[in-house]
């Protein structure tokens, strides 16, 4: 799959999730009350490296004034694995490699284009044999 493939699907994904119909940077000029459509590109973002496991990689795309009730983390697995108990709905939308999830007696595996659903307080493995990056989406109003 191309980049260009990979950019589509997370837009089209990500403004399907928001009803927001574009992902373009967009701000309606006749609504003076309306706020700054963010855009930004994943290939410049900074990775940082998490203070859990030197394996894994968590950063916060957008910062809280531009995200509101929506958090989104760029993340990248190399090897290794990360155990989280969600205090929120969450999707992941898989931009590379395989990104295993583990709950319970649940398992799934999605490769690049997929997207995995996550409910609040599951108690979830998120793992992958050699890497994933993805995008992780919480929202934090429920």
């Amino acid at each position: 799959m191309e980049n260009k493939d990979i950019q589509s699907i997370v837009s089209e994904t990500i403004c399907t999730f928001l009803h927001t119909g574009t992902a373009s940077g967009y701000k309606d000029k006749n609504n003076s009350n309306s706020r700054k459509i963010i855009k930004k590109n994943i290939s410049d973002i900074n990775k940082v490296q998490s203070d859990i496991d030197k394996n894994v990689y968590i950063t916060d795309v957008f910062n809280t004034d531009e995200r509101g009730a929506l958090k989104c983390l760029l993340m990248e697995l190399n090897a290794s694995s990360i155990k989280c108990v969600l205090n929120s709905d969450e999707i992941y939308i898989v931009l590379e490699g395989v990104l295993i999830a583990e709950s319970n007696q649940n398992r799934t595996e999605a490769k690049q284009g997929e997207i995995v659903s996550v409910l609040k307080g599951d108690c979830v493995n998120f793992s992958t044999p050699f890497y994933a990056k993805f995008l992780r989406v919480v929202c934090s109003n429920n």
